[in-house]
Protein backbone atom coordinates (compact mmCIF):
# COMPACT_ATOMS: atom_id res chain seq x y z
CA UNK A 1 0.00 0.00 0.00
CA UNK A 2 1.53 3.40 -1.00
CA UNK A 3 2.59 5.70 1.80
CA UNK A 4 1.03 9.04 2.65
CA UNK A 5 1.26 11.81 0.08
CA UNK A 6 3.31 14.81 1.21
CA UNK A 7 2.42 17.81 -0.94
CA UNK A 8 4.31 21.11 -1.09
CA UNK A 9 2.86 24.24 -2.66
CA UNK A 10 4.68 27.47 -3.40
CA UNK A 11 4.70 30.29 -5.91
CA UNK A 12 7.62 30.00 -8.35
CA UNK A 13 9.57 32.80 -6.68
CA UNK A 14 13.06 31.77 -5.58
CA UNK A 15 12.84 33.34 -2.14
CA UNK A 16 9.59 31.44 -1.45
CA UNK A 17 10.31 28.11 -3.07
CA UNK A 18 14.01 27.38 -2.43
CA UNK A 19 13.80 26.23 1.18
CA UNK A 20 10.65 24.22 0.47
CA UNK A 21 12.63 22.39 -2.22
CA UNK A 22 15.44 21.66 0.26
CA UNK A 23 12.97 20.00 2.64
CA UNK A 24 11.11 18.24 -0.20
CA UNK A 25 14.38 16.73 -1.46
CA UNK A 26 15.27 15.43 2.02
CA UNK A 27 11.85 13.77 2.36
CA UNK A 28 12.18 12.25 -1.11
CA UNK A 29 15.60 10.88 -0.10
CA UNK A 30 13.89 9.18 2.85
CA UNK A 31 11.57 7.38 0.45
CA UNK A 32 8.37 9.42 0.94
CA UNK A 33 5.88 10.18 -1.82
CA UNK A 34 6.55 13.87 -2.41
CA UNK A 35 4.56 16.15 -4.73
CA UNK A 36 5.21 19.82 -5.45
CA UNK A 37 2.60 22.23 -6.80
CA UNK A 38 4.03 25.31 -8.46
CA UNK A 39 4.04 27.17 -11.75
CA UNK A 40 5.82 25.90 -14.86
CA UNK A 41 8.66 28.36 -14.27
CA UNK A 42 9.55 26.58 -11.04
CA UNK A 43 9.38 23.09 -12.48
CA UNK A 44 13.06 23.02 -13.48
CA UNK A 45 14.10 23.81 -9.89
CA UNK A 46 12.53 20.54 -8.67
CA UNK A 47 15.65 18.68 -9.71
CA UNK A 48 15.36 15.72 -7.33
CA UNK A 49 13.93 12.71 -9.22
CA UNK A 50 11.73 11.79 -6.26
CA UNK A 51 9.75 15.05 -6.38
CA UNK A 52 6.64 14.82 -8.57
CA UNK A 53 5.56 18.05 -10.23
CA UNK A 54 1.93 19.20 -9.94
CA UNK A 55 0.94 21.91 -12.41
CA UNK A 56 -0.52 24.95 -10.66
CA UNK A 57 -1.21 27.86 -13.00
CA UNK A 58 -3.38 30.67 -11.59
CA UNK A 59 -4.79 32.87 -14.32
CA UNK A 60 -3.29 36.30 -14.92
CA UNK A 61 -4.97 39.20 -13.11
CA UNK A 62 -3.42 42.02 -15.15
CA UNK A 63 -5.04 43.93 -17.99
CA UNK A 64 -1.94 43.55 -20.17
CA UNK A 65 -2.07 39.76 -19.83
CA UNK A 66 1.36 39.37 -18.21
CA UNK A 67 1.92 36.03 -16.52
CA UNK A 68 0.96 35.35 -12.92
CA UNK A 69 4.52 34.96 -11.63
CA UNK A 70 5.67 37.97 -13.65
CA UNK A 71 2.93 40.00 -11.95
CA UNK A 72 4.03 38.84 -8.49
CA UNK A 73 7.60 39.93 -9.24
CA UNK A 74 6.46 43.32 -10.48
CA UNK A 75 4.42 43.94 -7.33
CA UNK A 76 7.28 43.02 -5.01
CA UNK A 77 9.63 45.18 -7.02
CA UNK A 78 7.26 48.12 -6.60
CA UNK A 79 6.96 47.39 -2.87
CA UNK A 80 10.76 47.46 -2.48
CA UNK A 81 10.94 50.91 -4.07
CA UNK A 82 8.40 52.39 -1.66
CA UNK A 83 10.03 54.13 1.33
CA UNK A 84 6.80 54.56 3.34
CA UNK A 85 6.01 51.43 5.41
CA UNK A 86 2.25 51.95 5.38
CA UNK A 87 2.27 52.25 1.59
CA UNK A 88 4.43 49.12 1.34
CA UNK A 89 1.80 47.24 3.32
CA UNK A 90 -0.97 48.71 1.18
CA UNK A 91 0.74 47.56 -2.02
CA UNK A 92 1.43 44.12 -0.61
CA UNK A 93 -2.02 43.46 0.86
CA UNK A 94 -3.76 44.98 -2.16
CA UNK A 95 -1.82 42.69 -4.51
CA UNK A 96 -2.57 39.69 -2.27
CA UNK A 97 -6.27 40.54 -2.51
CA UNK A 98 -6.03 40.82 -6.31
CA UNK A 99 -4.59 37.31 -6.74
CA UNK A 100 -6.26 35.55 -3.81
CA UNK A 101 -9.29 34.08 -5.62
CA UNK A 102 -7.37 32.78 -8.65
CA UNK A 103 -4.62 31.34 -6.41
CA UNK A 104 -7.14 29.64 -4.10
CA UNK A 105 -9.41 28.21 -6.82
CA UNK A 106 -6.59 27.00 -9.09
CA UNK A 107 -4.68 25.38 -6.20
CA UNK A 108 -7.86 23.65 -5.06
CA UNK A 109 -8.33 22.24 -8.55
CA UNK A 110 -4.66 21.22 -8.84
CA UNK A 111 -4.58 19.38 -5.50
CA UNK A 112 -8.00 17.72 -5.73
CA UNK A 113 -6.67 14.68 -7.69
CA UNK A 114 -3.60 14.37 -5.43
CA UNK A 115 -5.60 14.34 -2.16
CA UNK A 116 -2.75 15.39 0.17
CA UNK A 117 -2.23 13.53 3.42
CA UNK A 118 -0.09 16.47 4.52
CA UNK A 119 0.31 19.92 2.97
CA UNK A 120 3.50 21.97 3.50
CA UNK A 121 3.58 25.63 2.45
CA UNK A 122 5.64 28.79 3.07
CA UNK A 123 4.06 31.21 5.50
CA UNK A 124 3.29 33.82 2.84
CA UNK A 125 0.94 31.51 0.93
CA UNK A 126 -2.34 32.46 2.61
CA UNK A 127 -4.60 30.80 -0.03
CA UNK A 128 -2.94 27.42 0.65
CA UNK A 129 -3.22 27.85 4.43
CA UNK A 130 -6.92 28.64 4.06
CA UNK A 131 -7.42 25.75 1.64
CA UNK A 132 -5.88 23.28 4.10
CA UNK A 133 -8.28 24.54 6.78
CA UNK A 134 -11.29 24.24 4.48
CA UNK A 135 -10.38 20.73 3.29
CA UNK A 136 -9.22 19.62 6.74
CA UNK A 137 -5.79 18.65 5.43
CA UNK A 138 -3.02 18.39 8.04
CA UNK A 139 -0.78 21.43 7.53
CA UNK A 140 2.81 22.41 8.21
CA UNK A 141 3.88 26.01 7.66
CA UNK A 142 7.51 26.68 6.78
CA UNK A 143 8.30 30.02 8.37
CA UNK A 144 11.30 32.16 7.56
CA UNK A 145 10.13 34.88 9.95
CA UNK A 146 7.87 34.40 12.96
CA UNK A 147 4.98 36.87 13.27
CA UNK A 148 3.88 38.51 16.49
CA UNK A 149 0.87 36.17 16.75
CA UNK A 150 3.09 33.23 17.81
CA UNK A 151 5.44 35.24 20.06
CA UNK A 152 4.47 34.84 23.71
CA UNK A 153 6.20 37.98 24.97
CA UNK A 154 7.22 40.12 21.97
CA UNK A 155 10.28 42.24 22.66
CA UNK A 156 10.95 45.64 21.15
CA UNK A 157 12.71 45.29 17.84
CA UNK A 158 11.94 41.59 17.32
CA UNK A 159 8.48 41.56 15.79
CA UNK A 160 9.06 43.29 12.47
CA UNK A 161 8.42 46.83 11.38
CA UNK A 162 5.45 48.36 13.18
CA UNK A 163 5.31 52.05 12.14
CA UNK A 164 3.71 54.60 14.43
CA UNK A 165 0.68 56.37 12.99
CA UNK A 166 1.81 60.01 13.23
CA UNK A 167 -0.64 62.53 11.86
CA UNK A 168 1.52 62.94 8.71
CA UNK A 169 1.05 59.20 8.05
CA UNK A 170 -2.73 59.08 8.45
CA UNK A 171 -3.48 58.98 4.67
CA UNK A 172 -0.97 56.14 4.22
CA UNK A 173 -2.32 54.36 7.30
CA UNK A 174 -5.87 54.53 5.91
CA UNK A 175 -4.60 53.27 2.56
CA UNK A 176 -3.06 50.14 4.09
CA UNK A 177 -6.14 49.59 6.29
CA UNK A 178 -8.37 49.57 3.20
CA UNK A 179 -6.01 47.14 1.43
CA UNK A 180 -6.05 44.81 4.43
CA UNK A 181 -9.84 44.94 4.44
CA UNK A 182 -9.88 43.98 0.75
CA UNK A 183 -7.72 40.95 1.50
CA UNK A 184 -10.01 39.87 4.34
CA UNK A 185 -13.04 40.16 2.04
CA UNK A 186 -11.25 38.10 -0.63
CA UNK A 187 -10.54 35.38 1.93
CA UNK A 188 -14.13 35.32 3.17
CA UNK A 189 -15.45 35.14 -0.40
CA UNK A 190 -13.52 31.89 -1.01
CA UNK A 191 -13.77 30.16 2.36
CA UNK A 192 -15.07 30.67 5.87
CA UNK A 193 -11.66 30.74 7.51
CA UNK A 194 -10.65 32.30 10.82
CA UNK A 195 -7.97 34.96 10.89
CA UNK A 196 -4.50 34.07 9.63
CA UNK A 197 -3.16 34.79 13.12
CA UNK A 198 -5.51 32.14 14.49
CA UNK A 199 -4.45 29.64 11.81
CA UNK A 200 -0.79 30.33 12.58
CA UNK A 201 -1.40 29.45 16.21
CA UNK A 202 -3.11 26.16 15.22
CA UNK A 203 -0.74 24.80 12.55
CA UNK A 204 2.59 23.09 13.11
CA UNK A 205 5.27 25.63 12.22
CA UNK A 206 8.79 24.68 11.16
CA UNK A 207 10.78 27.88 11.67
CA UNK A 208 14.18 28.35 10.07
CA UNK A 209 15.45 30.56 12.89
CA UNK A 210 17.09 29.73 16.23
CA UNK A 211 16.88 30.96 19.82
CA UNK A 212 20.30 32.58 19.43
CA UNK A 213 18.86 34.75 16.65
CA UNK A 214 15.50 35.40 18.29
CA UNK A 215 16.98 36.98 21.45
CA UNK A 216 15.87 34.02 23.57
CA UNK A 217 12.21 34.83 22.95
CA UNK A 218 9.56 32.19 23.64
CA UNK A 219 6.88 31.06 21.19
CA UNK A 220 3.60 29.17 21.15
CA UNK A 221 4.03 25.36 21.50
CA UNK A 222 3.30 24.70 17.80
CA UNK A 223 6.54 26.50 16.76
CA UNK A 224 9.66 24.37 16.19
CA UNK A 225 12.95 26.24 15.68
CA UNK A 226 15.19 24.11 13.45
CA UNK A 227 17.71 26.65 12.20
CA UNK A 228 18.64 27.42 8.58
CA UNK A 229 17.79 24.85 5.90
CA UNK A 230 21.03 24.43 3.95
CA UNK A 231 21.06 22.12 0.90
CA UNK A 232 23.45 19.17 1.05
CA UNK A 233 25.28 18.93 -1.24
CA UNK A 234 25.53 22.60 -2.11
CA UNK A 235 24.87 23.52 -5.75
CA UNK A 236 28.00 23.57 -7.88
CA UNK A 237 29.51 26.84 -9.05
CA UNK A 238 30.18 27.56 -12.73
CA UNK A 239 33.85 26.88 -13.52
CA UNK A 240 34.56 30.51 -14.42
CA UNK A 241 33.08 31.75 -11.12
CA UNK A 242 35.06 29.19 -9.12
CA UNK A 243 38.29 30.24 -10.84
CA UNK A 244 37.60 33.91 -10.17
CA UNK A 245 36.95 33.18 -6.49
CA UNK A 246 40.25 31.32 -6.22
CA UNK A 247 42.17 34.21 -7.81
CA UNK A 248 40.53 36.76 -5.49
CA UNK A 249 40.78 34.69 -2.31
CA UNK A 250 44.07 36.18 -1.00
CA UNK A 251 42.57 39.70 -0.97
CA UNK A 252 39.17 38.55 0.29
CA UNK A 253 35.78 38.87 -1.36
CA UNK A 254 32.77 41.12 -0.82
CA UNK A 255 29.59 39.46 -2.10
CA UNK A 256 26.69 41.70 -3.15
CA UNK A 257 23.21 40.26 -3.78
CA UNK A 258 19.67 41.52 -3.23
CA UNK A 259 17.62 38.48 -4.13
CA UNK A 260 15.35 38.27 -7.14
CA UNK A 261 12.50 40.55 -6.05
CA UNK A 262 14.10 43.78 -4.78
CA UNK A 263 14.22 46.42 -7.51
CA UNK A 264 17.20 48.75 -7.16
CA UNK A 265 17.26 52.29 -8.56
CA UNK A 266 20.35 53.15 -10.60
CA UNK A 267 21.33 55.74 -8.00
CA UNK A 268 21.36 53.00 -5.32
CA UNK A 269 23.51 50.76 -7.52
CA UNK A 270 25.86 53.67 -8.23
CA UNK A 271 26.21 54.52 -4.53
CA UNK A 272 27.04 50.90 -3.76
CA UNK A 273 29.54 50.62 -6.62
CA UNK A 274 31.30 53.87 -5.76
CA UNK A 275 31.46 52.94 -2.08
CA UNK A 276 32.91 49.50 -2.86
CA UNK A 277 35.33 50.54 -5.60
CA UNK A 278 38.30 51.04 -3.28
CA UNK A 279 37.50 48.47 -0.58
CA UNK A 280 40.63 46.47 -1.38
CA UNK A 281 38.76 43.19 -1.93
CA UNK A 282 37.33 41.49 -4.99
CA UNK A 283 33.61 42.25 -5.34
CA UNK A 284 31.18 39.68 -6.74
CA UNK A 285 27.82 41.12 -7.72
CA UNK A 286 24.67 39.10 -8.40
CA UNK A 287 22.26 41.54 -10.01
CA UNK A 288 20.13 42.00 -13.15
CA UNK A 289 22.07 42.24 -16.39
CA UNK A 290 20.88 45.79 -17.00
CA UNK A 291 23.10 46.93 -14.09
CA UNK A 292 26.27 45.04 -15.08
CA UNK A 293 27.79 47.81 -17.21
CA UNK A 294 27.04 50.39 -14.52
CA UNK A 295 28.88 48.58 -11.71
CA UNK A 296 31.80 47.46 -13.87
CA UNK A 297 32.42 51.10 -14.78
CA UNK A 298 33.68 51.71 -11.23
CA UNK A 299 36.31 48.99 -10.81
CA UNK A 300 38.10 46.30 -12.79
CA UNK A 301 37.95 44.08 -9.68
CA UNK A 302 34.16 43.83 -9.89
CA UNK A 303 32.63 40.65 -11.30
CA UNK A 304 28.94 40.86 -12.21
CA UNK A 305 26.73 37.82 -12.75
CA UNK A 306 22.98 37.52 -13.23
CA UNK A 307 22.63 34.57 -10.86
CA UNK A 308 24.94 32.53 -8.63
CA UNK A 309 24.06 29.82 -6.07
CA UNK A 310 24.11 32.06 -3.02
CA UNK A 311 24.57 29.44 -0.29
CA UNK A 312 27.54 28.02 -2.18
CA UNK A 313 29.19 31.44 -2.49
CA UNK A 314 28.63 32.18 1.21
CA UNK A 315 30.22 28.85 2.15
CA UNK A 316 33.52 30.04 0.63
CA UNK A 317 35.96 31.07 3.38
CA UNK A 318 37.28 33.92 1.21
CA UNK A 319 33.93 35.79 1.50
CA UNK A 320 34.51 38.35 4.23
CA UNK A 321 31.42 40.56 3.89
CA UNK A 322 27.95 40.10 2.41
CA UNK A 323 26.03 43.18 1.21
CA UNK A 324 22.39 42.10 1.23
CA UNK A 325 18.75 43.14 1.51
CA UNK A 326 18.70 40.94 4.65
CA UNK A 327 15.78 38.80 3.56
CA UNK A 328 15.37 35.72 5.72
CA UNK A 329 17.06 33.26 3.36
CA UNK A 330 20.03 35.56 2.75
CA UNK A 331 20.46 36.64 6.37
CA UNK A 332 20.18 33.11 7.76
CA UNK A 333 22.60 31.67 5.21
CA UNK A 334 25.12 34.41 6.02
CA UNK A 335 24.77 33.73 9.75
CA UNK A 336 25.10 29.98 9.18
CA UNK A 337 28.39 30.41 7.32
CA UNK A 338 29.70 33.15 9.63
CA UNK A 339 29.78 36.03 7.14
CA UNK A 340 29.36 39.58 8.50
CA UNK A 341 26.62 41.49 6.69
CA UNK A 342 25.86 45.00 5.55
CA UNK A 343 22.07 45.00 5.52
CA UNK A 344 20.02 47.31 3.34
CA UNK A 345 16.48 46.28 4.31
CA UNK A 346 13.67 47.31 1.98
CA UNK A 347 10.58 45.58 3.37
CA UNK A 348 8.98 43.21 5.88
CA UNK A 349 11.22 40.45 7.33
CA UNK A 350 14.30 42.25 5.97
CA UNK A 351 14.02 44.88 8.71
CA UNK A 352 13.86 42.18 11.37
CA UNK A 353 16.97 40.31 10.23
CA UNK A 354 18.99 43.45 9.50
CA UNK A 355 18.22 44.61 13.03
CA UNK A 356 19.08 41.22 14.54
CA UNK A 357 22.45 41.20 12.74
CA UNK A 358 23.27 44.57 14.30
CA UNK A 359 22.09 43.45 17.75
CA UNK A 360 24.22 40.28 17.49
CA UNK A 361 27.27 42.33 16.38
CA UNK A 362 27.52 40.34 13.14
CA UNK A 363 26.57 43.18 10.85
CA UNK A 364 25.73 46.80 10.16
CA UNK A 365 22.67 48.30 8.47
CA UNK A 366 21.96 51.29 6.23
CA UNK A 367 18.75 52.83 4.91
CA UNK A 368 18.60 51.91 1.19
CA UNK A 369 16.37 54.91 0.49
CA UNK A 370 18.98 57.36 1.85
CA UNK A 371 22.11 55.60 0.64
CA UNK A 372 25.40 57.40 -0.03
CA UNK A 373 28.71 56.04 -1.27
CA UNK A 374 30.40 57.43 1.85
CA UNK A 375 28.06 55.42 4.09
CA UNK A 376 28.76 52.26 2.10
CA UNK A 377 32.53 52.86 2.13
CA UNK A 378 32.63 53.43 5.87
CA UNK A 379 30.44 50.46 6.75
CA UNK A 380 32.28 47.99 4.51
CA UNK A 381 35.66 49.11 5.80
CA UNK A 382 34.48 48.48 9.36
CA UNK A 383 33.19 45.02 8.47
CA UNK A 384 36.41 44.12 6.67
CA UNK A 385 38.86 45.46 9.23
CA UNK A 386 37.24 45.37 12.67
CA UNK A 387 37.88 41.85 13.88
CA UNK A 388 34.97 41.89 16.34
CA UNK A 389 32.45 41.40 13.50
CA UNK A 390 34.18 38.30 12.11
CA UNK A 391 34.65 36.87 15.62
CA UNK A 392 30.97 37.35 16.53
CA UNK A 393 29.87 35.90 13.18
CA UNK A 394 32.08 32.84 13.74
CA UNK A 395 30.59 32.23 17.19
CA UNK A 396 27.04 32.50 15.84
CA UNK A 397 27.89 30.16 12.96
CA UNK A 398 29.20 27.56 15.40
CA UNK A 399 25.82 27.62 17.17
CA UNK A 400 23.75 27.52 13.98
CA UNK A 401 25.72 24.68 12.45
CA UNK A 402 24.62 22.55 15.42
CA UNK A 403 20.90 23.21 14.87
CA UNK A 404 18.68 20.38 13.54
CA UNK A 405 18.40 22.00 10.10
CA UNK A 406 16.76 20.15 7.23
CA UNK A 407 17.08 16.74 8.89
CA UNK A 408 15.33 18.06 11.98
CA UNK A 409 12.62 19.62 9.83
CA UNK A 410 12.09 16.28 8.07
CA UNK A 411 11.87 14.54 11.45
CA UNK A 412 9.05 16.92 12.41
CA UNK A 413 7.22 16.14 9.17
CA UNK A 414 7.50 12.40 9.86
CA UNK A 415 6.27 12.91 13.42
CA UNK A 416 3.29 14.86 12.07
CA UNK A 417 2.52 12.03 9.66
CA UNK A 418 2.82 9.44 12.46
CA UNK A 419 0.44 11.43 14.62
CA UNK A 420 -2.10 11.89 11.86
CA UNK A 421 -1.75 8.37 10.44
CA UNK A 422 -0.80 5.93 13.22
CA UNK A 423 0.20 2.42 12.17
CA UNK A 424 -2.74 0.05 11.91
Amino acid sequence: MPGPRIVFASYALRGHINKCIVLAAELAERGHSVFFATQEEGRAWLSHPGIQYVAWEPRSVTEDGSGFVEHLRAVRGAVSQQADEFRRLALSWGAAADVYATAFDSLKAALQPVAPDLLIVPQVLAPAIDLAHERKWPLIIQASYLPASVRLHPKAGTSGTRPRARWQSIPSFLLQARARGRLQRARRACSRCPSLDDLFRRATIVAMSDASIEAGESFTPNVHLVGPLIPDPLPALPTSTQQWLERQAPAGIVFVAFGTLVRLHERQVASLAEGLADCGAGVLWALPERHHTLVQRYSASFRAETFVPQATILSCAAVRTFVTHAGANSALEAMYWGRPTLGLPFMFDQHHYARRAVDLSVGLALDPHALTSADVRGAVRRLLHERAFADAARRLATRLQRTPGVKGAADIVEAELAGAYPAR
